[in-house]
């Protein structure tokens, strides 16, 4: 089955430095985060709508957000439930990590997602 799903590159926590790929046309059942990140990294590469994100060494995939499911309160990133909503099955399929057609997952540096988790102050509003 065909699904879309939405990656939020988020580039920089306190600033809210977010930018959001739609990627169509992939099966839940038989993709992967590995499979995932390709295709993200070759997007951020070969677009120049991410030139900015060409820097970041992204390494971490969280569920942001499913269809007709609730969405965080943070703007930049859903901080709760880190346990159950890190995807970091790097070979299981995304459907079986609970990531549904339409969903909304976090590409980010983990790094950097737990300084801020640790002080989550904006900077420019």
């Amino acid at each position: 089955m065909s699904s879309i799903i939405t990656v939020r590159c988020i580039r920089s926590f306190e600033y809210r430095t977010i930018k959001l790929m739609v990627i169509p046309n992939i099966n839940l059942e038989e993709m992967t985060i590995d499979d995932l990140e390709k295709i993200v990294q070759n997007e951020i590469k070969t677009k120049g709508a991410y030139r900015a994100h060409r820097t970041k060494k992204y390494d971490c995939f969280k569920l942001y957000a499913v269809k007709q499911g609730h969405k965080a309160n943070c703007l930049v990133i859903n901080m709760e439930n880190d346990e159950t909503l890190m995807l970091e099955a790097r070979n299981v399929p995304l459907s079986k990590l609970g990531v549904t057609d339409e969903s909304e997952i976090s590409y980010f540096v983990k790094e950097e997602y737990l300084e801020y988790k640790k002080n989550p102050v904006i900077k420019w509003e």
